[in-house]
């Protein structure tokens, strides 16, 4: 079995619950949230991403995309859209790559 690292990934707040449900159970997503909820825990513990790491935990937040807000905390940022995501950052490996959400996975995105 490969290591699942930890992680924050950034997803676009327009997608279907089954979309949702589907990146969660591929990447593993230990908790997702809205954004402002993620502001909210970020500007109430600053420690907040280090904590996340410490513990191996991987965070999904969904949030509008024009909303740049701690968007320097994601690891990882995707867009999905009509079965596709398209990375918009990525800390770990190849940028501005796109892969069919029903293959996503870390390793999909060259994060092992």
């Amino acid at each position: 079995m490969s290591v699942i690292p930890a992680g924050i990934v950034f997803v676009n707040n327009d997608l279907v619950i089954g979309a949702i449900d589907w990146i969660v159970k591929q990447m593993h997503i230990s908790e997702y949230m809205d954004g402002y909820t993620f502001d909210q825990r970020v500007a109430a513990d600053p420690e907040y991403v280090n904590k996340i790491k410490q513990l191996n935990l991987r965070i999904m937040v969904i949030r509008n995309f024009s909303d740049y807000t701690n968007r320097d905390l994601a690891d990882l940022a995707i867009f999905v859209k009509n079965g596709l995501a398209s990375v918009l950052k990525n800390n770990y490996g190849i940028p501005q790559q796109t892969v069919e959400i029903k293959n996503i996975s870390w390793s999909s995105f060259n994060i092992f």
